[in-house]
């Protein structure tokens, strides 16, 4: 009777440890990692304090970069975290192909990270938004540049709030500063966290590219929204983002 006791708790046991691990994932053509099934919501993350990439979050990169194939993520913002069984992290990158000369374009990508250290790219949603070179010695002469960090400055916030006092249908927080552009002004490129402010809508946030143009009298305008796709959907087909970044 012990015997039988005993087999039944390994057996509940066992069922109990895979329920609770994540979901193992596929690779796919590039090496990016499909999409977990237990991926938690955004609306369970929470948003960082600062932005700001920290030593550990680019060690964690070089460590998982080593496991891709035709492309190279770099983190440029640390924007949120959930933590179950081990810690997701949610990072803004520059995906870069490992083609010559390839562009680079801004990623939004969830990391798993286990209690041990050991992490996975859990989802890559790709944009259609270039990031520029960084080069802090570089002048703005016309194209689009970044600073050293993804943190908003005092412009790039007035220009964001003036734009967005009588913004309707959707909320938006600004999360980092992406690049700036001088022109008779400046345009500005800031990923955002959004949420419908129609209440008969699905509240749940998301994150999007708003470019702004701040014009040399003070007033500023939202000009282009960019979204960010998952590069595998539910039918395992690959997303399109809905616009691109200008180059004026």
């Amino acid at each position: 009777m012990k015997k039988i006791l005993a087999l039944l708790l390994i057996i509940v046991l066992l069922f109990t440890l895979a329920a609770c691990a994540p979901s193992q994932t596929d690779k796919g053509e590039k090496g990016e990692t499909t999409v977990l099934i237990n991926k938690p919501p955004i609306d369970s993350f929470t948003d960082t304090a600062s932005v700001v990439v920290t030593d550990e979050l680019k060690a964690l990169f070089q460590k998982l970069n080593q496991t891709l194939t035709g492309a190279e993520l770099t983190p440029v913002a640390y924007l949120a975290k959930g933590v179950t069984a081990g810690t997701y992290h949610l990072v803004l990158c520059k995906e870069t192909s490992s083609a010559p000369d390839a562009a680079a374009f801004y990623a939004l990508v969830t990391v798993y990270e286990d209690e041990k250290g050991n992490a996975e790219i859990v989802e890559i949603s790709s944009s259609t938004v270039s990031a520029p070179i960084s080069d802090p010695d570089m002048p703005l002469s016309g194209g689009w540049g970044e600073n050293s960090t993804a943190e908003m400055t005092g412009d790039a916030q007035k220009a964001f709030d003036k734009a967005t006092e009588t913004l309707t249908g959707a909320q938006y927080t600004p999360r980092a500063l992406l690049s700036m552009q001088v022109v008779a002004g400046m345009n500005y490129m800031i990923l955002c966290k959004a949420e419908s402010s129609v209440t008969e809508l699905d509240g749940a946030p998301y994150y999007t590219v708003i470019e702004i143009f701040a014009n040399l009298d003070d007033g500023a305008e939202i000009t282009n929204t960019y979204d960010f796709v998952s590069e595998h959907d539910t039918n395992g087909e690959e997303g399109e983002s809905s616009s691109s970044q200008s180059d004026e």
